[in-house]
């Protein structure tokens, strides 16, 4: 079960689709690959 983070959600949407590079970075298990999939499940709607 994922955790819905909009507060993180909120902060990446504005750099969807730009051609600006953003890079999730953090500490092992933080949560990153997650991120990434919620980005991901957003693109396919």
């Amino acid at each position: 079960m994922m955790i819905k983070r909009e507060a993180y959600m909120r902060r990446i949407r504005p750099f969807i689709g730009k051609e600006l590079i953003k890079v999730l970075t953090g500490i092992r298990q933080s949560g990153k690959s997650v991120m990434l999939k919620l980005i991901k499940e957003e693109l396919v709607k």
